[in-house]
């Protein structure tokens, strides 16, 4: 989160934090202030493609908060170095008065260093990279930056990201000419903070027939940050957490795709919370399609008073104004939906891989399963028809303890002697791994027991599986969860 040296700081790579005073000058008296900021063209030839598309993005988005063309500056490429940004930052929206509103958005490459003050719990300080490379925008300098500013409405969008890997090669998905790059440059003195929890380590219908690394968790922030002096209420959204790395396309970073996407599509209120979940919905799809790319999904992070969190974003600086907010975890309508809330939200790195994509009657089944954390697993399945079965534990083996740090092979002998096989109906399923810190076994779940498996066949179900995972804490906020989850798709053909 942002705030002085001395205060509290700002969590990367993205980051939306809002800056709200309790009384506000009506819009006709403000003159409201953005600064758009976009490296795609970096000093020595560093090329981040799509980045030159998100300013413009947030343009419409600033344009649909009320801002006028003449309240908004871009500022791109080599005009971007730092000096030009907290230039611009103290000449254009450091003119801005109380009550006014600022918006400060940045795209471009994210990095993680040492610590060198002490002010960071986990070590390491986040940093913007400027057009001239050396010159990092540390998180304490930015922070105090956004303190100096006179208004008390800033609101922050920075799409970058950290990563523990210094490549710069482009990423071919294995769709349609899909190109995905990560937006990290390594800096010498990373040293431990080099590390990224969404690489993956993998390469790339079911029925049941008869040593430990370091905790790869997401680095989180405080639900409810501390007010400043000036009695600034924030709330913190993050595109990912600042171990994870995030990434652009051709067209722009897909945070900033899938939020545009989101609010220029609403017609009404949108709520921070609205947006945490379609813009991580929106990840992961876009992620998950292009098969095996070497990355995971990332997961945006929301912090803040609670109260705050259905708020409308459009309304930012204004009179408080309610916005949709999402339903309790315990009314889903169904299986999809109760699964998605809770890959959306994991809070550590787990991977799910099938030993193949699709499989003929019959054909047995195999899955690799890593987690980075100590847990108990429950795998599910959920089906075109979205029903959900428990396929682990299960009546062979009720005992789903798994050890952080290893891949696990199910099935195996360590699980109980039982086998996996292809079976009707046809059709794809998508299969997800659910890990939890305490002690949670599914197969004691509502439902109905359908052979060797705990099935969920209706919203009843759904809706009663839910209050169970509720009960146990297991629970996905926005604010920030305890479990991790992922998933694989495998489709059973003729």
């Amino acid at each position: 989160m942002f705030g002085t040296r001395h205060h509290r700081r700002v969590s990367f790579p993205t980051a939306i934090v809002v800056l709200a005073a309790a009384l506000f000058a009506s819009q006709a008296q403000a003159e409201d202030r953005a600064l758009l900021i976009g490296i795609g063209q970096y000093q020595g030839g560093v090329t981040l493609p799509g980045v030159s598309d998100d300013p413009v993005l947030m343009r419409d988005i600033v344009k649909k908060m009320g801002f006028a063309d003449n309240q908004i500056k871009l500022l791109e490429d080599r005009d971007a170095t730092k000096a030009g940004i907290l230039s611009s930052m103290k000449n254009w929206l450091g003119q801005s008065k109380a009550g006014e509103r600022v918006v400060f958005y940045f795209s471009g490459h994210g990095s993680r260093v040492k610590d060198l003050n002490g002010d960071e719990a986990d070590g390491c300080d986040e940093a913007l990279v400027p057009y001239d490379l050396d010159n990092l925008l540390i998180d304490d300098e930015l922070g105090e930056a956004i303190a100096a500013l006179p208004s008390n409405n800033v609101l922050v969008v920075l799409d970058s990201c950290f990563s523990g890997t210094a490549t710069k090669s482009q990423i071919t998905g294995q769709s349609a000419g899909s190109r995905l790059r990560p937006k990290v440059l390594q800096k010498s003195g990373a040293m431990a903070c080099d590390k990224a929890i969404n690489i993956s380590k993998g390469a790339r219908g079911t029925g049941v027939v008869g040593l430990k690394e370091e905790s790869l968790r997401v680095i989180p922030t405080p639900a409810d940050p501390a007010p400043t002096a000036r009695n600034q209420t924030l709330i913190e959204f993050d595109a990912a957490a600042p171990n994870e790395v995030a990434l652009t396309d051709e067209g722009g970073s897909l945070f900033t795709l899938g939020l545009h996407e989101k609010v220029m599509a609403t017609k009404g209120p949108v709520s921070f919370a609205e947006l945490r979940e379609y813009t991580a919905q929106y990840i992961r799809t876009k992620v998950n399609a292009l098969g095996d790319i070497g990355f995971l999904a990332y997961h945006p992070q929301l912090q803040g008073p609670e109260a705050l969190l259905s708020q409308n974003m459009l309304q930012f600086g204004r009179a408080a104004q309610a916005a949709p907010s999402l339903p309790e975890i315990t009314a889903v309508n169904s299986g999809r939906e109760l699964l998605d809330r809770y890959l959306n939200t994991s809070a550590f790195k787990v991977e799910i891989h099938s030993n193949q994509p699709t499989y003929k009657l019959g054909e047995a089944i195999r899955y690799q399963i890593y987690s980075s954390d100590d847990g108990y697993l429950n795998l599910l399945e959920l089906d075109e028809q979205g029903n959900i079965a428990v396929l682990f534990p299960n009546k062979y083996n009720p005992n789903n303890q798994i050890i952080g740090g290893e891949t696990n092979r199910f099935p195996s002998l360590q699980f109980g002697n039982y086998d996996f096989r292809a079976v009707e109906p046809y059709g794809k399923t998508r299969v997800v791994a659910l890990i939890t810190p305490e002690p949670l076994n599914l197969y004691n779940a509502p439902g109905n027991i359908n052979g060797d498996f705990r099935v969920l066949l209706n919203v009843a179900q759904f809706q009663k599986l839910a209050a169970m995972l509720k009960a146990t804490g297991v629970m996905p906020l926005p604010t920030g969860t305890t479990f991790g989850a992922s998933s694989a798709d495998i489709e059973v053909r003729p």
